[in-house]
């Protein structure tokens, strides 16, 4: 996600008249960090207790009433002419002698807000998503460019080449989704940027999820991430989001009818805005890793079915949400110990054939009912369904009571069962969303996972 800096005045809920000038940031690194001048949001003499007894005010401050004082559901900010609400702040540093007399104080906001001043104490809604993901391009594969290139065998001036780059925005595709919603993937070609050292253009895709009526803004990120695990599964990557922006249907301005707009229609007349959202999520972005090919892709979205596929991908990600994202945490957390994520992906396969059949049953009858959703493709990647069930379900014991019998053995071991009951629990969750028979041969020729195959079956 960008990072940007702005400067402007920062309050509280029903404290307009207490705005503090300060500084809002945001970086991958730290995430976001306010820094007020001239005081606090709320001192902590407002909050405290006081009693009047024989003309003396005696003034007590008790550790919640310093909690309390640092502690924000919401702020409400604006700034170089947008609005912002940030959500879920604590205050980590403050310098002043007290007793009301504060210098400045530090503020870390969990989630920022740019665009929209949501009213207090309720939670934030929306009734649209607009979802940006890195190398979504090359997961979508179309382009709307086209180049030629001209050699003139006789030229007259001596110029021999000439090049025509043609770009063309591609109509949206647009499928209806199982909770009543609409996914909708759009291309994007703006104009392009000519400079003296020529000209620049670009063209990116965007998924959007919309709704009828409004919901919160946690129910569409969630969605959002389901649309990044999934991508991140086909590609291979830690896809991170670039972008993430809402529509309220109460958040527009009026466009006058005398002054259209020659690159946009507003057919009710209205110019919804967007907001945007930052937070720190845990899948982020990669800057070291080589340019995607399209031989490092495990699926592409045509493999899927399209639009379609993705719909049927988003109702089974839904329903296991929970261990969806236990899975792909050992994905997106970066370097974590061998057992957590071992442990992890193990206890996610139970868990979702939980959500499936609901009931009792040992362990082992779960995982193995999980092998036989994967099918053929997972019986070829380990060879022996039994003997590997076997393991994963002593190795789960152990892990889980702590026993210590096999873990601190045969590590290289322990790192390929843990990267094939990944696989298991990916190839079950394609097969609950009617995943094409292509997608488990694309799968199954791609070089990581032909080299896993040659670990996990060896003798």
């Amino acid at each position: 996600m960008s990072e940007f800096e702005v400067v402007g005045d920062w309050w509280l809920p029903g404290r307009e008249d207490r705005k503090l000038p300060g500084t809002l940031t945001w970086s991958a690194e730290s995430g976001g960090v306010l820094k007020l001048i001239g005081g606090v949001l709320l001192d902590p003499m407002e909050i405290a207790e006081r009693t009047h007894r024989n003309g003396t005010t005696t003034i007590r401050v008790k550790a919640d009433d310093l909690e309390a004082a640092g502690t924000y559901e919401r702020i409400y900010g604006a700034a170089e002419g947008r609005l912002y609400t940030l959500d879920e702040s604590n205050s980590i540093k403050s310098v002043g002698s007290g007793f009301g007399n504060h210098h400045y104080q530090i503020v870390k906001p969990s989630y920022v807000f740019r665009g929209h001043h949501f009213p207090a104490g309720a939670e934030p809604e929306a009734n649209k998503i607009t979802i940006a993901l890195d190398m979504l391009e090359e997961w979508v594969s179309r382009s709307g460019m086209e180049a030629t290139v001209t050699v003139d065998h006789e030229p007259a001036d001596g110029a021999n080449l000439s090049y025509e780059v043609r770009a063309q925005a591609l109509p949206p595709d647009s499928v209806p989704l199982d909770d009543g919603g609409t996914l909708t993937l759009r291309h994007r070609v703006p104009m392009p940027l000519l400079t003296g050292a020529g000209a620049e253009l670009k063209q990116w895709f965007v998924f959007s999820v919309s709704y009828p009526g409004v919901r919160p803004t946690r129910t569409l990120t969630e969605v959002a991430s389901d649309l990044q695990d999934l991508v991140s599964i086909a590609t291979g990557r830690t896809v991170a989001f670039d972008t993430l922006g809402f529509r309220h249907p109460d958040v527009y301005r009026e466009i006058p009818a005398d002054r259209p707009n020659l690159l946009r229609t507003y057919p009710d007349g209205k110019e919804y805005r967007d907001i945007r959202l930052w937070a720190r999520w845990t899948a982020r972005r990669e800057p070291s890793k080589k340019p995607l090919r399209a031989s490092d892709l495990y699926f592409t979205l045509a493999d899927l079915g399209d639009l379609e596929g993705v719909a049927r991908w988003l109702g089974v990600a839904r329903r296991h949400g929970s261990s969806l994202a236990r899975v792909m945490s050992t994905r997106y957390g970066g370097a974590d110990y061998l057992h957590n994520t071992y442990l992890s992906r193990v206890a996610a396969l139970e868990g979702m054939d939980t959500r499936e059949h609901g009931g009792s049953a040992y362990y082992r009858q779960r995982i193995k009912r999980c092998a036989d959703l994967a099918g053929k493709v997972f019986t070829e990647l380990v060879g022996d369904v039994d003997a590997w069930v076997t393991k994963i379900k002593d190795d789960r014991n152990d892990m889980a009571h702590h026993k210590g019998v096999r873990l601190d053995k045969e590590l290289a071991e322990q790192y390929y069962l843990s990267e094939t009951a990944y696989w298991l629990y990916v190839f079950c969750l394609l097969r609950l969303a009617d995943a094409p028979e292509v997608v488990f041969e694309k799968i199954e020729a791609h070089e990581h996972y032909r080299h896993l195959k040659r670990k996990s079956t060896r003798p």
